[in-house]
């Protein structure tokens, strides 16, 4: 499945609300523990890290899609990010309802490996970096959720050539090429 063919992918849980009809089961959880992926198909939700209940919540009441904060999940010891995004249905009344949920958790530390897996040109590296500009993967892994683009040297990185802050700003995702003669 997804989760096999996507090692950053932490766990997936899908939710439908008790009102849905004619279903078995509302809740569907994925995780990794250990070696296997496990499936769990309940009708409640079981929260497995310590900190998810209050970020899923919190991010939950949105009927819009959106990133979490980062947490440490206990279980795997694992930084992660979580995905949300709302199951919206439009109801006789054309009214918008949400029914359900489903969120995706990816590990920092998988999904930095496999970014830093890319190769860019001879000497260059990708990175990903949050929407304040925190570096979210990184070659350097002290750089991961410490440093910002801010903080990088201006003999390193121009800021004058790339306006990331512009991008950061306006809320623009792809891809930017810059060659840094001194990595």
């Amino acid at each position: 499945g997804i989760m096999n063919r996507y090692p950053f992918i932490n766990a997936m849980r899908i939710n439908i609300d008790s009102g849905v009809p004619s279903i078995n089961y509302h809740n569907f959880f994925a995780f990794r523990d250990k070696d296997e992926i496990v499936v769990e198909k309940r009708n409640n939700i079981e929260y497995h890290c310590i900190n998810e209940q209050r970020i899923f919540e919190k991010i939950s009441n949105n009927h819009e899609a959106a990133w979490t904060e980062v947490f440490t999940c206990h279980l795997n010891k694992n930084m992660v990010v979580a995905f949300y995004s709302p199951i919206l249905i439009e109801d006789e009344n054309h009214n918008i309802r949400k029914i359900g949920e489903v969120i995706t958790e990816l590990s920092l530390s998988n999904l930095n490996e496999v970014v830093n897996g890319l190769k860019v040109g001879k000497n260059g590296f990708a990175f990903l970096l949050s929407k304040d500009g925190d570096f979210i993967t990184h070659p350097v892994k002290d750089y991961m959720l410490n440093r910002t683009i801010e903080d990088v040297s201006d003999d390193v990185y121009d800021k004058k050539k790339v306006d990331i802050e512009e991008a950061l700003e306006k809320g623009l995702s792809g891809s930017l090429k810059y060659i840094c003669v001194y990595l």
